[in-house]
């Protein structure tokens, strides 16, 4: 228990002792903010294989286990193109004459290659923690980690996946190849984070809506998954322990909703067992969990998107890009 007056934490409350794997595949600028909440029963294993960003994120996340290789569809090793800017490096090469039409183009340029040590996910599953959730931004190679992932994907929870609209790189799959594979293996798609581009003919977003370039996809599993997984568990503290991983993760990207159908639904059937004090607890603290509203006034619905808007503007009307909406 918490000390007295003191609100208890994510992890005491829907946590407990257990820890989420979350695996980060890119993660040349560090795990997002959000997955904040979850330490310290958070387990991040990071894959960057771009040898300049690696020993940052290697000075920076001490507490996670950080390699540096790739992710692909098979063990092996592959060629790597390394841009001017880190984050840009892929396996394929940048379509140049599309991004000299935006900003910044020189940030794909090839300084050279390397070649990297790549294994798959399923592979790496077999060595370490179950896993509960993927991040993958891995500049068009997305599809081809998820093929070598097809077992580990049978039980993990969430997937967060840059997809996009345009093609960058050359041979690059769209949001239509990688969309109806996730969701032939159980997942649903929750939500688009939109990026859009302005070209170089207006000198910034405050003069156009852009090009929807990529997104980063969040899926879960659907319910019926849930079930299946949780329903193979064989001890019920266990499966209770697994249930709650899946109730941090929803949390933490704010679908309490379908988090709270998921507790009162799992709970009533009987497939995982709660006291009645967990379950109230587990439910209050996904209740508290939402961002600050305006009061209730007449006219709140038409003016409070205006004064969003209109904050949302201070911040990106001198940018090239904008993000809609920011999960």
């Amino acid at each position: 228990m918490p000390p007295k007056g003191k609100k208890a934490g994510l992890g005491e409350v829907l946590l407990g002792s257990e820890q989420v794997t979350v695996v980060d595949v890119g993660a040349a600028t560090g795990m997002h903010p959000r997955f904040r909440a979850l330490r310290p029963n958070l387990r991040a294993v990071l894959f960057e294989p771009d040898k300049r960003s690696y020993f940052a994120l290697v000075a920076e996340r001490s507490d996670d286990a950080v390699h540096n290789c790739a992710l692909d569809e098979t063990d092996g090793t592959t060629r790597i193109n390394l841009a001017r800017k880190e984050q840009c490096s892929s396996f394929l090469m940048p379509r140049q004459e599309l991004l000299r039409d935006f900003p910044e183009p020189e940030r794909y340029d090839i300084e050279g290659t390397a070649e990297v040590e790549t294994r798959s996910i399923d592979s790496v599953a077999r060595d370490g923690p179950e896993i509960d959730f993927i991040k993958l931004d891995a500049q068009g190679a997305e599809l081809r980690i998820l093929r070598g992932a097809t077992a580990t994907l049978e039980s993990v929870w969430g997937l967060e996946i840059e997809v996009e609209f345009t093609a960058i790189y050359q041979g690059q799959p769209l949001f239509s190849d990688v969309d109806p594979f996730v969701r032939a293996r159980g997942f649903e798609l929750l939500d688009l984070e939109r990026y859009y581009w302005a070209r170089t003919s207006v000198p910034d977003m405050a003069r156009t809506s852009g090009q929807l370039v990529f997104a980063d996809a969040l899926y879960f599993k659907r319910q019926d998954e849930v079930e299946r997984i949780l329903s193979s568990i064989d001890w019920p503290s266990l499966r209770a322990g697994r249930f709650r991983r899946l109730l941090a993760l929803l949390y933490v990207y704010r679908r309490n909703d379908y988090a709270l159908q998921l507790l009162e639904r799992l709970t009533a059937s009987g497939l995982v067992e709660l006291t009645a004090a967990d379950r109230t607890a587990l439910r209050e603290r996904l209740l508290s969990n939402h961002p600050l509203a305006l009061p209730a006034f007449k006219g709140r619905d038409r003016i409070g998107p205006r004064v969003m808007e209109g904050i949302d503007g201070l911040f990106t009307t001198r940018l090239w890009w904008r993000v809609d909406p920011d999960f």
